[in-house]
């Protein structure tokens, strides 16, 4: 598996996934897209601009209130992750409720 991780500080969203896009060296469909990011940031445009990028790619984020980079703590930016694996499947699944109804997503899980 060949995983890449780059983080932006640049307060534009729109110019921040740019220039996370640029850091990668291998930007070819990557199985797996993670992004933690500063709430500080627009959710939906990194969302969007990130399917735009990796349109076969398994893009999962969320919004932090400290990230966690190359450079150690940070706040205020977003963290890029990608993975790249020809043996590895990756699905993201939005589980509701689970820490009251673990079981009602046991089906959902295990597929």
């Amino acid at each position: 598996m060949q995983q890449e991780v780059v983080f932006s500080k640049n307060p534009n969203t729109k110019a921040a996934i740019e220039e996370l896009y640029q850091k990668l060296s291998n930007k070819r469909n990557p199985l797996f897209v993670l992004f933690l990011a500063s709430s500080h940031y627009d959710f939906q445009l990194i969302t969007q601009e990130l399917h735009a990028r990796f349109p076969n790619s398994e893009v999962v984020g969320a919004t932090t209130s400290g990230e966690i980079s190359p450079m150690g703590f940070t706040d205020n930016t977003i963290v890029l992750t990608t993975m790249t694996c020809s043996k590895t499947k990756v699905k993201g699944v939005l589980l509701k409720d689970v820490q009251k109804f673990p079981i009602l997503e046991k089906n959902r899980i295990l597929k």
